[in-house]
């Protein structure tokens, strides 16, 4: 199954879960989803994840979405205390106009726990920021990725050790 966000009105991200929200993905390829321009809502080119939300992403592929003007993640976009898993996918070929064309997590507070982010067997490369740069992971002040292993990356992010359960980052300066 596709969901082919040039479809959605202009501006349109595929999926915007809301506060408290939760959504789990199977089998099911996001593609050609574009955030908004409007401030506030640029960031996540085909999903974000708001506030104690959840995404669980299993089987599926995101590919060839893309933020609104200075956006972040142009795949998914999980905000300072959304959660949630990615397990069996690939994210590729996204583009954030500002930061992180794969999978980007909010930064949040020391006194605000962030929500967990676990990613296993799982493939996110060949993203870019607005600048160009390949950029599939970022993960903000006080926020990290749990490696469930077997996950395949184009640039380290915290959570992730080349090597280590059997993850793959690409060595800076190779393509």
């Amino acid at each position: 199954t596709v969901i082919d966000g040039g479809s959605l009105t202009s501006d349109d991200r595929i999926f915007d879960i809301a506060n408290l929200g939760m959504l789990s993905i199977t089998g099911v390829t996001l593609a050609l989803g574009q955030s908004s321009n409007t401030a506030g809502l640029r960031n996540g080119g085909a999903v974000r994840i708001q506030n104690g939300g959840q995404l669980d992403l299993d089987t599926s592929a995101v590919v060839g979405n893309a933020t609104g003007r200075a956006g972040n993640g142009g795949a998914i976009y999980y905000s300072s205390t959304a959660h949630g898993s990615i397990t069996n996918s690939v994210i590729t070929v996204n583009t954030a106009d500002n930061d992180t064309g794969g999978v980007y997590l909010q930064a949040t507070s020391t006194s605000v726990p962030g929500g967990k982010v676990t990613v296993t067997n799982t493939i996110i490369v060949n993203n870019t920021d607005g600048a160009g740069n390949v950029s599939d992971v970022y993960a903000g002040t006080n926020r990290t990725f749990t490696s469930g292993g077997y996950n395949r990356l184009g640039n380290a992010a915290t959570g992730f050790t080349h090597n280590v359960n059997g993850d793959y980052i690409k060595p800076s300066g190779t393509t």
